[in-house]
């Protein structure tokens, strides 16, 4: 019966709401431990106001210049409630205005940005929750830490003070199978379980989220499977 489907502008995050925790039980997982990041670099200000109203709080944006635009809109809305994630690549010099309107930020790709980060933190008076970004398949086009190099820098990590270590996020090679998403994915979470037990694993996306719940995911950044009008990227 279709009386109760709620309104179609929901609908689509109703859906995959149920598909998570659908995957979580699959493993023994409960749901409530994996949080739906609603990934709206390519959508409006309305579409985000939809999801907002259907109960999601959690939006990432990978631009500094969108992020405030968006920022400044939903606050002078009222929306104190709505949690900002930064994605994407972070220049240094746009820090500042990124921890302006983003209390996530998932891109700490490499030790020179997490000082940055630090020292900025410290002169704006916050204190950021920050993700160390992982390059799983040693790809050269994407950004992060290789394991290797994460562990080496390690101890240089830890002495910052002004950011929170939330814990690690990552992305399976672009062409990975599923055996290959499997590995990679658990391979962050061994590294996670070693570094920083008990945080946060932010990875999978809409093609790959429920391989990445089975290996332990907390955080899933979402954007075409919430809007199947966007074609997949990354």
């Amino acid at each position: 019966m279709t009386e109760n489907r709620p309104p179609m502008k929901n609908w689509q995050y109703g859906k995959l709401l149920e598909k998570i925790a659908e995957a979580a039980h699959r493993v023994g997982r409960k749901p409530q431990e994996i949080l739906l990041l609603a990934v709206t670099k390519y959508v409006s200000e309305g579409e985000i106001s939809h999801l907002y109203e259907a109960g999601c709080r959690d939006f990432g944006e990978n631009r500094v210049s969108v992020l405030e635009r968006k920022g400044r809109s939903f606050q002078e809305a009222g929306k104190e409630d709505l949690r900002w994630h930064f994605i994407g690549p972070l220049q240094r010099n746009k820090v500042r205005k990124a921890l302006a309107w983003a209390t996530w930020i998932h891109s700490g790709e490499s030790l020179e940005l997490l000082r940055t980060i630090d020292r900025i933190a410290a002169e704006e008076r916050v204190l950021p929750n920050v993700l160390i970004e992982v390059n799983l398949g040693g790809e050269s086009q994407k950004h992060g830490f290789s394991p290797e190099t994460l562990r080496q820098s390690w101890e240089e990590i830890l002495a910052l003070r002004q950011i929170r270590l939330e814990g690690l996020m990552g992305m399976t090679s672009l062409d990975a199978t599923e055996k290959e998403a499997h590995e990679q994915f658990a391979k962050l979470r061994k590294l996670r379980d070693e570094l920083l037990p008990g945080k946060h694993l932010s990875m999978g996306m809409s093609d790959d989220f429920p391989i990445a719940i089975e290996e332990g995911a907390t955080i899933l950044r979402i954007g075409s499977a919430l809007f199947p009008h966007l074609k997949s990227s990354r």
